[in-house]
Parts: C-alpha cells; sequence; structure tokens
C-alpha cells in the first residue's frame, strides 16, 4: 500500500489547501536549506541531510524502524485571506481525522511574522506509524507555506528539543524571493 507522506496529509488539513501543492525552488548552503519561493530558510542540525523522497525534497535523518524523522516544506495555493482565518478551519478539519490529537494550535509570531503553530501526534490516516507533528504555518500572497517536522511518537521524548531547536532557527523573511 502506498503512503501518503505526513506533509501532504498536513496539506489537507489546511482549509485552503484546494489548489496545487508545489515545492518551489529551493538549494542548500551549508547547514541551510533555502527555500526561495517561499522566502525561508531552514536550518540542517548535524545528522541530518536534504534528499529526494517520491519527487519531494525533505531534511531526514537516518530511518529508524522504517520511519525517517523529517522537516518538509509545502508551498499550497491559498485565497490570499490572513492566517487568522486559519485557526478554526484547521481545528475543524483535524477534528475529522480519527487517531489524531491536537496538542497546540494557535496564533503566534515567528521571525516577525504571525504564523500558525500546530502540535499533534497519533497515526495519521494512511500512516504505518504513530508520529508526532509541529509545524508553522503562514500567508505569503497567495501562497500558504506550511514547514512540518515529524518524528515517531516513541522517539518524541527524545527528539522534543531538538525539533523546538530546529522550528526555532527557521527563518521567515523576503530575501531570497525569486523574480
Amino acid at each position: 500500500m502506498k503512503r501518503t507522506p505526513t506533509a501532504v496529509l498536513l496539506a489537507l488539513v489546511c482549509a485552503s489547501c484546494a489548489g496545487a501543492v508545489t515545492i518551489g525552488n529551493t538549494r542548500v548552503e551549508g547547514t541551510r536549506w533555502i527555500h526561495v519561493d517561499a522566502g525561508l530558510v531552514v536550518p540542517i542540525p548535524a545528522g541530518w541531510s536534504v534528499r529526494t523522497i517520491n519527487g519531494r525534497q525533505v531534511l531526514v535523518r537516518a530511518a529508524v524502524n522504517g520511519f525517517r524523522d523529517n522537516v518538509t516544506v509545502l508551498i499550497l495555493a491559498h485565497d490570499g485571506s490572513a492566517i487568522d482565518t486559519q485557526v478554526g478551519k484547521t481545528r475543524r478539519a483535524l477534528a475529522q481525522l480519527a487517531g489524531v490529537t491536537l496538542d497546540h494550535l494557535a496564533l503566534t509570531t515567528h521571525s516577525g511574522r504571525r504564523v500558525l503553530a500546530l502540535e499533534l501526534h497519533g497515526r495519521l490516516p494512511n500512516q504505518q506509524h504513530e508520529v508526532h507533528v509541529r509545524s508553522l504555518t503562514y500567508v505569503r500572497g497567495t501562497k500558504l507555506i506550511v514547514v512540518s517536522a515529524t518524528v515517531l511518537q516513541s522517539r518524541w521524548k527524545a527528539m522534543q528539543a531538538a525539533v523546538a531547536a530546529l522550528l526555532d532557527g527557521v527563518m521567515i523573511h523576503g530575501v531570497f524571493c525569486s523574480a
């Protein structure tokens, strides 16, 4: 059975995900994974690498028990409404997923930009493993950008601080805008 990547499942949860999911223009510079179209830089921690998996670039650690802890960035079509409108829509969509517990969903500020911070755990549809996910979502023009970190639930306690540091190190800005 082909499994749907966790990032795509999260994207489906976003209310404005009716549009196409795109990957965008990316590159690696030293310990930075740069997403030009998203105006985003993700730090690459020691022991992690950017790989192409199922046609998508993903920041991953070595596989354990058939699962790679990972960070994904998705660029989704969006109606251009403020990020504030995503809170209720996301909460309602997640309520439809059996086996998933929403731990945190709130608007906050990251890199000077208003973002939707999400944390959940459980077994997402069509997934073999129980996972723990943290994500940041923000609006960039007519795009919704989702940065998500996914780890096995069984490793969450050991990885919690590392995931927090990784997401705290994400820089959102407009320097890398493509023409």
